[in-house]
């Protein structure tokens, strides 16, 4: 285990609009996330912005989709325990009675022989895992923030200025009731149109990510992880439609090749393939509910006095 903390710096461009909704909504309009901040000159406000753990989401699924692909084992065959595990996160269980122990030695079986996990962490059974991967927010390079620049290697005048508003848009979409039953205007089936807003195309957003304290493989993985990325390179909301597309801009030198994590992944296939199946086993035993104690049912007055009678018969013959 290394004792570094490596920060990989990103800039990222914005190549269609990009959707990625919060919790309230004006009007018709599903806004994006926002979140107060004091700007480069000293004042409150609320300033759009992409989810890290969102990120997080995301490369979680594409390196974990990867990662069963190498070891050639199908997702949807897996147990749903351990599917939810690999894929999502894992979901925190109540366990049998007695059985609420942690077992170190799994999960330092899991540490060294499963990256994915290490780095990114899960939920098992009644504990939480943590991971060693640090993601950041995703914030929009604008006027208001000039003062974060340092933080993500940006040099002044690097890219153009606006202000944050000027970077967000309203985009629409429409879907239409073609079922044949009664509407409003019988002859016309119900169109709804449903509007969102979104960081327009062209919105340059900078990002890091802390690695801490990560071993050489799993340095090697991340390395591979952000490769993934880039083949995929989406993120936020209604990417099916042509939102979310981004151009991702990362430095890796001081990563090692993917090459590491590769031989890592074939050389204990067997190794991780046993894991996985006592990983699933340990949960099966261990939020199985035992069979209740029967004890030896109290005998009543009317048993104990015929027993009474039929030994007294046995000793008068």
């Amino acid at each position: 285990m290394s004792n570094e903390n490596i920060k990989i710096e990103g800039h990222l461009l914005a190549l269609s609009p990009i959707a990625h909704n919060g919790n309230e909504k004006s009007g018709n309009t599903v806004t994006l996330r926002r979140i107060y901040m004091i700007t480069a000159e000293g004042k409150r406000k609320n300033i759009p912005y992409l989810e890290g753990n969102a990120v997080r989401g995301m490369l979680r699924r594409l390196l974990m989709g990867d990662f069963f692909h190498q070891l050639k084992i199908p997702a949807h065959t897996l147990n749903p325990r351990v599917y939810h595990m690999f894929f999502t996160g894992g979901n925190l269980e109540q366990v049998s009675k007695g059985q609420g122990e942690i077992d170190i030695q799994l999960r330092q079986k899991m540490a060294e022989l499963l990256p994915p996990i290490a780095v990114l962490g899960t939920s098992y059974l009644n504990q939480a895992i943590p991971g060693n991967l640090i993601v950041s927010k995703m914030y929009p390079i604008c006027k208001e923030l000039q003062h974060f620049y340092p933080l993500y290697g940006i040099k002044e005048n690097e890219y153009p200025q606006f202000n944050v508003e000027q970077l967000t848009s309203e985009s629409f979409q429409t879907r239409r009731d073609d079922r044949k039953v009664q509407t409003v205007n019988s002859k016309n089936p119900m169109q709804m149109k449903i509007e969102t807003e979104v960081f327009i195309p062209g919105t340059n957003f900078m990002h890091y990510f802390i690695l801490s304290n990560l071993t050489k493989v799993e340095l090697s993985m991340f390395h591979h992880l952000m490769h993934l990325w880039k083949q995929k390179p989406v993120f936020g909301g209604k990417s099916a439609i042509g939102n979310g597309q981004m151009e991702l801009n990362y430095d890796l030198s001081k990563l090692p090749s993917s090459d590491l994590y590769f031989k890592f992944v074939q050389d204990n296939r067997t190794k991780i393939l046993a894991l996985i199946t006592e990983i699933e086993n340990e949960g099966i035993n261990r939020t199985q509910k035992r069979p209740k104690k029967t004890s030896a049912a109290k005998p009543t007055k009317n048993k104990i006095k015929a027993d009474q009678k039929i030994a007294a018969s046995i000793l008068e013959k």
